[in-house]
């Protein structure tokens, strides 16, 4: 069963039933409207929202739409939903294709054959083991971020490079051949003679050869584009990935860079779409005749320590220490510790003052395939740079994955079988469920269903909902105080800005404000619900003793406020008057 290709957690499993059933249970942690944070929701789905109705219905926008900022692309809110789409495929891809560790060698390159090869439709030598990022692609899918969309992008761009890759290689073992059989040159005219029409070029290529070299190259630079527009983050990847780029076009017959002004090319044309598109919709050229650059203009902004206290501001090594092994989990660990030599040699030998870059290179791929120290170099470049920013939020590391899964996949091969391995993978299975139940399932994930039954109240009348059913009160509008939560998604409620049947009021985590708020709309004389976890009630009884519970939306985790027992993951509805 291709069920049994859910590489080492499925292989822990004996039977087919219990890998269903596992696998069962891994989309329903996931089905929930769990909520990561708030960006799922405000940098995507609600400028479009806001977009489609013209401003009519209630949206909330970001600072990333301001006029001073304007950071994020006009596209991304439309292509980033099938981006993250294709996150089933990558899990299609996982299940279908033979990804387990017991099939590896039919599947991965072997340490002592590094040339790629074409091991099915859908994969060329496929040297990434998805399953050891199972849990980020399996959660992310249902939450649309931009940091979800850079990691999608820049998985298709590596894997294009390694085609790339495996072109220049065998054009280089042809070539080598046919400067070995130059003796029969008479018999090589006389074939050419004969097949004209279907000749190589001059350069030793088929005219199809060099057109397929042209549009990966351009591809490349049209992926490109796309992940630096989604977020400038992409760039410190670009700054590894385009040297390497350079590199192969060099290394191609004659030494020629045509191939890499491909790629210059496919980035300026897509570049300067997104130029024409987010200044016309912004309004800057037409008033100031200025061109928006969204990703400049976002760099700008993050270079700002003042900019990024107003999102609160975290110690320096918390991505390093604390993030990266909360997301990769015990691989994350290992592969820290694996691949520091490495990368302490790919820093010296760069930093020597003599030899040519491509001499360089050479010495590299002596010792272990170059493509090994090009992911070795993304991830310390991701990592390093994202550092420097006293800003540092778990997601944005999502990119990593890519480095960090075809890394572990070229180490977790070499590791025969034995204790150690099992008790590796045995502990990165256990960290998979658990972090795909708690940020998949658990996570906020009262917030959006609160507001689905307000929207469903305040629709009453179009459904004929019986009034016994009801939970609210119909004497609208209501007043609603959102405490401790993740600030709700009002496009949710569907309503009208002009004649709103639901005012949200979002207080964050400052009791005294939500009591201020309290005292100023009991004024009003109008319905006034509290909605605030369980944990938090739990704590202060005193202070909500005198509010009327009303329900309880099930599952809810608020990290903020961590529940002392099981009955308290839930989010508390109140009714204050």
């Amino acid at each position: 069963s291709y069920l049994r290709s859910l590489s080492f957690t499925m292989s822990l499993l004996p039977s087919f039933a219990l890998s269903h059933s596992f696998l069962s249970l891994l989309f329903y942690f996931t089905s929930p409207p769990s909520y990561i944070h708030p960006d799922e929701h405000f940098q995507t789905i609600s400028p479009i929202f806001h977009l489609l109705n013209r401003g009519k219905k209630q949206a909330h926008l970001t600072w990333e739409f301001f006029e001073k900022q304007r950071s994020i692309g006009s596209i991304l809110p439309f292509v980033g939903q099938p981006i993250i789409l294709s996150l089933f495929w990558l899990l299609f891809l996982l299940l279908n294709s033979s990804a387990s560790h017991r099939r590896a060698p039919s599947i991965h390159t072997s340490s002592s054959n590094q040339k790629n090869s074409i091991s099915s439709p859908l994969s060329h030598k496929f040297k990434f083991d998805l399953s050891l990022v199972f849990h980020i692609s399996l959660v992310f899918s249902h939450h649309l971020f931009s940091n979800s969309v850079e990691m999608v992008i820049l998985f298709y761009l590596v894997r294009l490079i390694m085609r790339i890759e495996a072109m220049v290689r065998r054009d280089g073992g042809r070539l080598s051949q046919k400067a070995d059989s130059v003796a029969n040159a008479a018999s090589q005219a006389s074939r050419a003679s004969r097949q004209r029409t279907f000749s190589p070029s001059a350069d030793g290529h088929s005219p199809g050869h060099s057109l397929r070299l042209f549009s990966l190259f351009f591809t490349c630079g049209v992926l490109s584009a796309f992940g630096f527009w989604t977020r400038f983050s992409f760039a410190f990847a670009l700054v590894i990935l385009s040297p390497y780029l350079l590199y192969l076009s060099y290394s191609h017959h004659k030494r020629s860079l045509i191939h890499f002004l491909d790629y210059i090319l496919g980035f300026l044309c897509v570049g300067a779409v997104f130029v024409v598109v987010d200044s016309l919709y912004y309004g800057s050229f037409q008033r100031d005749g200025i061109w928006e650059i969204t990703p400049i203009n976002n760099l700008l902004y993050n270079m700002d320590k003042s900019n990024l206290a107003l999102h609160t501001l975290h110690p320096r090594y918390l991505h390093a220490l604390v993030n990266f092994p909360l997301l990769f989990g015990p691989l994350g660990v290992y592969l820290y510790v694996k691949e520091a030599k490495s990368l302490v040699q790919l820093v010296c030998l760069f930093l020597k003052p003599r030899g040519s870059l491509r001499r360089r290179f050479h010495i590299l791929s002596h010792s272990r395939p170059l493509l090994d120290f090009v992911m070795i170099a993304l991830l310390a470049s991701y990592l390093f740079c994202f550092s420097m920013a006293p800003h540092q939020e778990m997601r944005f590391l999502l990119p990593l994955a890519v480095p960090v899964c075809f890394l572990l996949t070229r180490h977790l091969r070499k590791i025969e079988g034995g204790v150690f391995k099992k008790l590796l993978l045995g502990f990165s299975a256990v960290h998979m469920v658990v972090f795909i139940v708690i940020f998949g399932y658990l996570h906020q994930g009262g917030v959006v269903p609160s507001l689905r039954q307000f929207a469903k109240e305040s629709r009453a009348n179009v459904l004929q909902m019986p009034v016994s059913d009801r939970l609210f009160s119909t004497d609208y509008p209501l007043n609603v105080i959102y405490s401790h939560t993740y600030m709700p998604p009002k496009y949710l409620l569907d309503q009208d800005v002009d004649d709103p049947k639901i005012l949200l009021h979002d207080v964050a985590g400052d009791l005294q404000l939500m009591q201020r708020t309290i005292d100023t709309l009991i004024q009003e004389k109008r319905p006034l619900y509290l909605v605030t976890p369980a944990s938090l009630v739990s704590q202060s009884p005193e202070m909500y003793n005198s509010y009327e519970r009303i329900t309880c939306m099930y599952p809810h985790l608020s990290m903020e406020d961590p529940p002392r027992s099981p009955d308290q993951l839930c989010l508390q509805l109140l009714r204050i008057q």
